[in-house]
């Protein structure tokens, strides 16, 4: 969704466009649920891999913060400052953990 990274100017954020076009389809789903037409066709959008910048960037120009964000959390990896925010922000934080270890 959203433009192909390598034609944005600004490519550091490309995935504000792709997050955008999440939000059009996820909107438009409830919409549909509102209006009696069908079941929703997506129950919630999320992000992987983001850090507390990267989720503050986003809510800048987001209309409504992710529901999910999954995330690599073990010993060496672990962000209070993330989980709290994710906490403030009603963000539900899954986590993974690598099963062969380190690389």
């Amino acid at each position: 969704a959203g433009p192909p990274p390598h034609l944005m100017q600004k490519k550091e954020h490309a995935y504000q466009e792709s997050w955008r076009a999440l939000e059009d389809v996820y909107l438009a789903a409830q919409d549909d649920v509102d209006n009696n037409k069908n079941q929703p066709y997506i129950a919630s959008v999320g992000v992987s891999n983001f850090g507390t910048a990267e989720l503050q960037t986003l809510a800048e120009t987001a209309r409504f913060p992710p529901h999910l964000l999954q995330s690599n959390v073990w010993t060496f990896f672990f962000d209070p400052q993330l989980q709290q925010y994710c906490f403030g922000q009603d963000i539900q934080h899954q986590a993974y953990n690598v099963m062969n270890g380190i690389p």
